[in-house]
């Protein structure tokens, strides 16, 4: 660790900062959340489940972008409560096991599939 990491550290947290309020207000205002004025009730505890959503998308070595597809799949297919969220953690948690049996089909098995 040096002295030259805290700027890189500073300027990822605000790009990601920056990204997730943004989508935040986005996908607020397209459930329906956002009130007249602006105001988002229950911000404080939105970001903070998205800064949770995005320590663990790092800790498993995934896109933290993939927090957000899942709120904006949730809310347009109609999902309110957030359950919708939680059996789609649980079913990408059941894909890390799933994976390296998935690996075991070689890939020239697989790329005419995906050329098609």
């Amino acid at each position: 660790m040096t002295i030259g990491i805290v700027g890189v550290l500073f300027s990822i947290t605000m790009v990601d900062l920056f990204d997730n309020m943004s989508t935040l207000i986005g996908l607020s205002f397209r459930a329906g959340f956002m009130q007249k004025n602006g105001h988002i009730p229950n911000l404080d505890k939105a970001l903070i489940s998205d800064s949770v959503a995005t320590i663990g998308a790092d800790m498993i070595g995934t896109s933290t972008a993939t927090a957000i597809l899942e709120s904006a799949v949730g809310i347009e297919s109609g999902a309110r409560t957030g359950l919708c969220a939680l059996f789609l953690r649980l079913f990408c948690f059941l894909t890390l096991f799933i994976t390296p049996i998935l690996t075991l089909v070689p890939a020239f098995a697989t790329s005419c599939v995906l050329a098609i």
